[in-house]
């Protein structure tokens, strides 16, 4: 639409010719610009997996260096045992992994598609 770009740096050129016509319909129609797992997988490449690494990294120091049980028993949350809580760790870390880097055809349109996400991933 470019609607705002063009009303900080009018310099750029005029929007397209129908852009109110066409921002009227978005507004009443409203659709998707990107998948679900599009939106996953790029806010997960972008953010939420560095944050998660480190948030556990943070966790295997923690049951690991500053407990007097051994590890299974360390990671225990209240009555789940550590081994079923390690697991549901390391299953979650591995979905959102391979969520992020699997490799696939983007769909993305508007300023998602002009970034080239994924291009260098």
């Amino acid at each position: 639409m470019n609607v705002l770009a063009y009303g900080l740096d009018p310099s750029a050129g005029l929007p397209e010719p129908n852009w109110r016509a066409a921002l009227g319909q978005d507004y009443r129609v409203p659709t998707a610009k990107i998948s679900t797992e599009e939106a996953i997988a790029h806010r997960l490449r972008r953010v939420y997996l560095w944050l998660i690494t480190i948030t556990l990294a943070a966790w295997v120091v923690r049951i690991t260096a500053f407990v007097s049980q051994p590890w299974p028993a360390s990671a225990a949350v209240g009555q789940i045992p550590g081994i079923a809580v390690t697991v549901a760790v390391a299953l979650f870390y591995l979905v959102a992994v391979v969520v992020t880097a699997r490799p696939r055809e983007w769909q993305s349109e508007d300023e998602l598609r002009t970034q080239d996400i994924g291009k260098h991933r």
